[in-house]
């Protein structure tokens, strides 16, 4: 949590929320996952067609957060800046 709190203040101040909340939300449970499967080795015991499985979990949710992400076209609205531009 105090990792993840002072990012999402952060990412709320240059992105919108309907953005970057599910965004990070995401990202929070895709490390979570990743990390207590390393720290408990459950990955040691998967078959491949359990791994085979989890790397295309993997990437549908990858593949699902991409398409959140604002057009550069679609910039001109309003919340939905550039990282480039909202700072300024």
């Amino acid at each position: 949590v105090a990792f993840w709190l002072p990012r999402l203040n952060s990412a709320l101040r240059r992105y919108p929320a309907l953005f970057i909340v599910p965004v990070l939300q995401t990202s929070w449970i895709l490390f979570t996952v990743l990390s207590g499967g390393i720290f408990f080795g459950e990955f040691e015991s998967l078959s491949t067609r359990q791994v085979v499985g989890f790397s295309a979990g993997l990437a549908t949710v990858i593949a699902g957060i991409s398409i959140l992400m604002p057009l550069a076209s679609t910039s001109s609205t309003p919340g939905l800046a550039a990282p480039e531009e909202a700072d300024g």
